[in-house]
């Protein structure tokens, strides 16, 4: 009897070994660490959030009301949309977008009643186009990813280049309403927020001027990701959000860019996926009571690299079902 109580005990410590083992060489790749800069900054208590509806958020932008209590307010999340992959007026309007971009300071409205933000993409945008909006009122999206060092996607600029060119800007526009350079997360970068607040400040002496922060976070679905560690990822980018220097503590967030960034965009698992990433996003930040936009990216199936509401012949995806419906 205790041989065979040996032998069952040995199975299963066995399996357990497997298992463990199945695990390790399985697992998601760890969250990303924090910066140095992060260790300095204290961490603050919850505060609600209560912020206007903007109808028209292209003409004027008008500020926060900061409240008070221990828990956020929750609101409404707006929709807006950039011109990837090409879109009609009819598709945009049946999409319920507010509004849209197209990473160039153009000024007008895309379609009737759905405006066109201006974007300084770049140092050259700024210094070539920047003088096309002197007499424009409303806001003005900013350097887009200026830590990806891929030229062709982002602004690709140092640290150093940023803190300048953004100097420059202020000088070139002076009161003008601008959104924050638009950081991505959760992929590698070579700074952030955090570094390019602080660094303009040592540099100039006062903060940049931005009355909005715009933000980028593309949920991956490869093998191995999980919705959870997607989730992880995206707290740990609220958190560098939460943790700026009290002078941004009135600014709303805009997710200027979002998505799922998958191997295949029309298979179904990456489908679903990107459905459930879309409810779980826009119910957090419902609940933040701090966004007011998201902007889901690509319209239409083009890239196979990203999950979009539309495919290639205008019908909704899974995606474009929700985005559609979420009022």
């Amino acid at each position: 009897m205790r041989r065979w109580l040996a032998i069952v005990l040995a199975i299963v410590v066995a399996m357990a070994l497997l298992l463990l083992i199945v695990w390790y060489v399985r697992r998601p790749p760890a969250l990303p660490s924090l910066p140095p800069l992060a260790t300095r900054l204290a961490w603050p208590a919850p505060f609600a959030y209560l912020t206007p509806e903007p109808s028209r958020p292209y003409k004027y932008y008008f500020p926060i009301v900061y409240g008070s209590g221990n828990v956020p307010s929750a609101r409404r999340v707006r929709k807006s949309l950039n011109m990837v992959g090409g879109i009609s007026c009819t598709e945009l309007n049946s999409l319920n977008t507010d509004w849209v971009y197209n990473w160039a300071p153009i000024l007008g409205e895309q379609c009737p009643g759905i405006p066109q933000l201006p974007m300084i993409r770049d140092r050259n945008q700024l210094d070539n186009l920047g003088h096309k909006l002197d007499d424009y009122e409303g806001i003005i999206l900013t350097f887009n990813e200026p830590e990806y060092q891929v030229c062709s996607e982002g602004a690709c600029m140092s640290l150093d280049e940023l803190i300048e060119a953004w100097h420059d800007m202020e000088l070139l526009l002076p009161g003008k309403t601008f959104t924050s350079p638009a950081f991505a997360y959760p992929y590698p970068f070579e700074y952030d927020f955090h570094d390019f607040v602080y660094g303009y400040r040592d540099r100039y002496g006062t903060w940049p001027d931005f009355k909005i922060i715009a933000v980028h976070f593309y949920a991956p679905h490869y093998e191995g990701y999980t919705l959870s560690l997607a989730q992880n990822w995206f707290y740990y980018m609220w958190s560098r959000i939460e943790t700026l220097p009290d002078v941004y503590r009135d600014c709303p967030v805009w997710i200027t860019e979002t998505g799922v960034h998958c191997e295949y965009g029309l298979d179904p698992l990456p489908r679903l996926f990107a459905e459930a990433w879309l409810r779980w996003e826009l119910n957090y930040l419902e609940a933040q009571g701090r966004c007011e936009y998201v902007n889901w990216f690509g319209p239409r199936m083009g890239n196979y690299q990203f999950c979009v509401p539309l495919y290639a012949d205008g019908n909704l995806t899974e995606v474009g079902e929700l985005w559609q419906n979420w009022n």
